[in-house]
């Protein structure tokens, strides 16, 4: 059996935040019962091993039961490629220069190749 693409980035930083703060996996799910999330421990465990996705809803109460900032979940150095080949996801936007991204003209939309054929 071929391994899963991730389904978030921030599992590995979550467990080793919940590791620094000397709590166990059931001990955080409580924790999280407590503050208004119900979520079991099997639960966190998929999150921490990227199984399961993370919504920004998640990463609140996530960083209020650690004591934590929420950039504190977020890797510090990442490429977009690399993000993608992780990622199971097709909605990852495509990084453009300023100059390349689509621009709004008197309400009207105008996409990358009606600009690149005006500019022409």
């Amino acid at each position: 059996m071929t391994n899963p693409k991730k389904l978030n980035i921030v599992g590995p930083q979550l467990q080793l935040l919940r590791k620094w703060r000397r709590m166990s996996q059931r001990e955080l799910s409580l924790k999280l019962c407590w503050l208004g999330w119900k979520v079991s421990r099997n639960g966190l465990a998929q999150m921490e091993i990227t199984r399961k996705r993370i919504t920004d809803c998640d990463l609140i109460f996530l960083a209020k039961a650690l004591d934590v900032n929420i950039t504190d979940f977020f890797p510090t150095t990442f490429s977009q490629r690399t993000l993608r080949s992780k990622i199971k996801s097709n909605r990852l936007m495509a990084w453009r220069p300023a100059s390349l991204r689509p621009t709004r003209t008197a309400g009207r939309r105008i996409d990358f190749k009606e600009k690149k054929r005006r500019s022409h």
